[in-house]
């Protein structure tokens, strides 16, 4: 991002084709948000690095990871995305079925900004996605947005 543009880059790290679906479509029509979706861990560090094939990729504004993955947890990206220097500001927003504590403790540990579960219906889709992006994209108030980890 050139930090001028009003346009809220998000990565989503997600598995189930059908969450990803439904964060289209909660999404479709909005013109201040663009969404990349990438099925496993492996492909979003790619992505984040800016490795082939993702060599012109964006800086994500929020990345938004589920937990459950197939051969890497998205456990083990949180802290090499809050461990870099260059994404200070990005928002780190675990979106997982789990709603274990000991996950959201090490989750907060980890260094996520916030941990949300999926929630079972569409209107609750909406309002929770819609919600965390107001409170977590560029044009939400304050350098880092969002209300703290625990907000659930």
């Amino acid at each position: 991002m050139n930090g001028i543009s009003n346009v809220t880059t998000i990565l989503m790290i997600d598995d189930n084709v059908g969450d990803i679906g439904l964060f289209r479509q909660v999404l479709e029509g909005r013109q201040d948000v663009v969404l990349h979706s990438l099925p496993n861990v492996a492909q979003a560090l790619a992505f984040l690095a800016k490795k082939f094939p993702f060599t012109r990729a964006p800086d994500p504004d929020l990345v938004f990871i589920d937990l459950r993955m197939p051969i890497i947890s998205g456990h083990s990206i949180i802290p090499v995305i809050k461990g870099d220097a260059q994404r200070l500001h990005t928002r780190v927003i675990v979106f997982t079925s789990s709603t274990l504590e000991v996950d959201r403790i090490r989750c907060r540990d980890l260094g996520a900004d916030e941990y949300l579960v999926k929630p079972r219906d569409w209107d609750e889709w909406r309002e929770v996605i819609t919600r965390a992006i107001a409170e977590n994209g560029r044009l939400s108030s304050g350098p880092l947005g969002g209300r703290g980890f625990d907000h659930r």
